[in-house]
């Protein structure tokens, strides 16, 4: 599935997510990052509750369709990126400050995963 990726956007269970890595020791979890207000959570989510980030451009004259299987998110702020007009975060991007690097080496038993 060509949306996970590391540093997309996409949603786990409704909410909005960044993808940060994927869990070595298993091919169908990731760790994602949730930002709601001024909260942030890390997790781990199954890839079976990961799907596409689907929205309309912010463009005040584009308002095409964007999703994270055809648009790339940005690096910057990790909005969708518009095939059309090019722009990304409603207001202009800002930079969100989140980094997505290599996953801490982090190994979870099978007893943690069948959680997950």
């Amino acid at each position: 599935m060509r949306y996970l990726q590391p540093g997309n956007a996409v949603k786990v269970g409704g909410r909005i997510a960044i993808l940060l890595y994927e869990i070595k020791d298993s091919v169908d979890h990731w760790g994602v990052l949730f930002l709601d207000g001024d909260e942030v959570e890390i997790t781990y989510a199954s890839a079976k509750r990961i799907r596409p980030r689907i929205h309309h451009c912010w463009g005040k004259d584009c308002g095409d369709s964007v999703d994270s299987v055809n648009n790339l998110t940005c690096p910057k702020c990790h909005w969708l990126i518009c095939n059309v007009c090019g722009r990304c975060r409603q207001d202009g991007c800002v930079d969100d400050n989140v980094k997505v690097e290599s996953p801490p080496d982090l190994w979870l038993d099978e007893e943690e995963l069948l959680l997950l």
